[in-house]
């Protein structure tokens, strides 16, 4: 059976919608939501072509319209509606729409709060092999929401979904494994998971690497190293990195020494509440004056 994807050439798509495939369909309605693959973007055509699809039972489509009713793409926002596809969806067998379900009845969005509920949903897309719920789920049991605290299974879940590819659990992992959470500390381990992360871009994950780097927590201590994460996390505009590299910029780690840029990046840090960032800053600036007062003396 032929397979459509964003890899297929544009003519092949409309030539299969027209034959009333729905995969296609869902394809292209998926091009429509975006503006990619050779189409404009229109969300409302997007979403009529999903209710179109959806018309036959397919449980794709049926999930999509729910998400356009969830986030209000090219329909009036009705979660409630949107539930009711991703119920529809799911009974199809639908994992996304599981997972979608588990979400809103963990946040109360169109149905009443359900922890528990959220947690039988997750499970059932998790055993699908579906990664973002195997995260989702991972979360619940880390944190004892829903579902018992247990630690272990919190890491079974998580390495699963790091396993499927999803890179946010690989994060989640790596934490742990620096931390201890449910396993001992294996520093190695965290800076392995960390670099998959920070090689996708994960900006929480470079600057994690950075600060294993920095102290040599997990691997030998690298200033060069340092420096190069924390400036790829900045560049992404992650706030816990602009202390970090301000840091490596005042003291000449792994770059040459330029107490101004440190200076700027600790007031941005600073901005975002970082108390580590502001004392540093105002010995800077504290260190500044008393140089002044002290040519002034001299000038004398």
């Amino acid at each position: 059976m032929e397979k459509y994807d964003e890899t297929t050439d544009l003519p092949e798509l409309l030539a299969a919608v027209e034959a009333g495939n729905v995969d296609a369909a869902c394809e292209l309605a998926w091009r429509y939501r975006l503006g990619i693959g050779g189409v404009e973007k229109d969300e409302r055509r997007s979403f009529q072509m999903f209710l179109d699809a959806s018309k036959t039972d397919d449980p794709v489509a049926l999930n999509n319209v729910g998400f356009c009713y969830a986030d209000g793409v090219g329909v009036k926002q009705d979660l409630t509606t949107a539930n009711r596809y991703y119920r529809k969806s799911a009974a199809l067998g639908c994992f996304a729409a599981m997972n979608n379900l588990g979400w809103n009845y963990l946040n109360g969005l169109g149905v009443t709060k359900n922890p528990s509920a959220a947690v039988r949903w997750f499970k059932k897309a998790a055993e699908g092999n579906f990664s973002q719920a195997q995260n989702n789920l991972a979360y619940c049991y880390q944190n004892g929401i829903g579902v018992k605290k247990d630690h272990k299974a919190a890491n079974r879940w998580y390495a699963a979904a790091a396993a499927n590819g999803l890179v946010e659990a690989n994060v989640n992992l790596a934490w742990n494994y620096q931390m201890g959470v449910g396993c001992k500390i294996d520093h190695a381990k965290a800076l392995e998971l960390y670099q998959v992360a920070a090689d996708k871009g994960v900006p929480s994950a470079q600057c994690n690497l950075g600060y294993a780097y920095l102290y040599g927590i997990g691997t030998e201590q690298n200033h060069e190293m340092a420096f190069k994460w924390y400036s790829a996390a900045v560049e992404q505009g992650f706030p816990d990195a602009f202390g970090p590299l301000g840091v490596c910029y005042e003291m000449g780690y792994g770059v040459e020494r330029n107490i101004f840029k440190a200076r700027e990046l600790y007031r941005v840090a600073a901005s975002h509440g970082d108390s580590n960032a502001t004392q540093r800053l105002q010995t800077l600036d504290s260190d500044t004056i008393a140089r002044l007062d002290q040519l002034i003396q001299k000038g004398k």
